[in-house]
């Protein structure tokens, strides 16, 4: 699921978590595969800002 960042017989881990309330999945990579993220020639850096100047609140 995550390319480049396993090794050669395993791709990489993630962590899960469950909301025991509401039920929520989420899916986080593990330090290892963060760790392996920035070299990897498969995945690229996104930018992402949050812009306010656009409500028209001056």
């Amino acid at each position: 699921m995550l390319p480049g960042l396993g090794n050669f017989l395993r791709s990489a881990r993630f962590d899960a978590y469950l909301c025991a309330d509401c039920g929520n999945y989420q899916l986080f990579a593990t330090t290892e595969a963060l760790k392996k993220l920035a070299e990897s020639k498969k995945w690229f850096k996104t930018i992402v800002r949050n812009d306010n100047s656009t409500k028209g609140d001056s």
